[in-house]
């Protein structure tokens, strides 16, 4: 494997490697490279991922595919996004849907078999809160009744929807949840079974955390980039259901002004940017 991939020769390494080695590989190279370049270089990773043919995919939907896709994630999630359209898929949307793809292939038992194998020897949950998220929506106690044949994940559903909150709530516990690839994809799952309060509560805790506090004040800030200009935003309107925003942007002038860390003061300044911008668009 080379050292830099510009641009990556993605079919080349997907006949020799397969989709998760190849994502692994890619990952890799994405780390490796000039932070001002990883957002391009995502892009067009994804953009040859997607593109990939059905048939090749199918590797996605085993145990060791699975698990190299997840475990590699990270890399991913965790360059930072400038966007163009905002209704366009989040990161983890769309690598969620690329497991999508593939676990269609299969009969709804065996989904559900293969996410609660993968599951416990996962570190990481991001795109796994994601992808259940995305396809069974919000697990009211409605949806929840539901029988098996109507779900994704069939038989299976219920406990993999306990295992994975069962994880979250321990990543939460431990202060773990600000460590993993989209702390993003991880909140909205956690509000989905029906836990906003406590969300809403957790949130408020890590306004008082000097390691959580800066975490969260850059997970919800993205870059847009119009024709026009370049701003960051904060989907305000979005995460009200889950931030005092009150409380955080005092916590956040707070750290811009007596923050011991220069990059913790930089996020902080980064973030009332951010959301003067996003109290604005509520009004357009």
């Amino acid at each position: 494997m080379p050292e830099t991939l510009n641009p990556p020769d993605i079919p080349a390494l997907l006949r020799s490697d397969g989709l998760p080695q190849a994502f692994a590989a890619l990952g890799a190279v994405l780390v490796r490279g000039p932070e001002l370049d990883r957002a391009g270089l995502r892009q067009t990773i994804l953009d040859g991922l997607d593109a990939t043919p059905a048939a090749a995919q199918t590797a996605l939907a085993t145990h060791e595919g699975l698990k190299t896709f997840l475990e590699a994630s990270p890399a991913y999630l965790r360059v930072k996004e400038t966007r163009r359209d905002a209704e366009a898929p989040t990161i983890q949307e769309r690598l969620s849907r690329l497991l999508i793809k593939a676990l269609d292939q299969r009969p709804a038992s065996e989904r559900g078999e293969l996410i609660l194998a993968v599951l416990p020897g996962s570190t990481e949950i991001s795109l796994l809160c994601e992808l259940f998220r995305l396809v069974e929506g919000n697990w009211a106690a409605d949806h929840a009744s539901r029988p098996p044949e109507e779900t994704y994940f069939g038989a299976s559903t219920g406990a993999l929807r306990d295992m994975l909150f069962a994880r979250v709530q321990s990543a939460a516990k431990k202060g773990a949840l600000w460590s993993q690839g989209s702390p993003t994809a991880i909140l909205w799952f956690w509000w989905a079974c029906g836990e906003e309060q406590r969300v809403y509560a957790f949130i408020k805790g890590a306004m008082g955390d000097a390691k959580a506090l800066p975490a969260l004040l850059d997970e919800i800030v993205y870059r847009v980039a119009t024709p026009e200009e370049e701003y960051d935003v904060i989907p305000v309107r979005r995460w009200s259901k889950l931030i005092d925003f009150r409380a955080l942007e005092q916590s956040a002038v707070n750290l811009s002004m007596n923050g011991t860390v220069r990059d913790d003061r930089k996020k902080a300044r980064r973030f009332l940017d951010a959301f003067g911008n996003g109290k604005s668009e509520l009004y357009r």
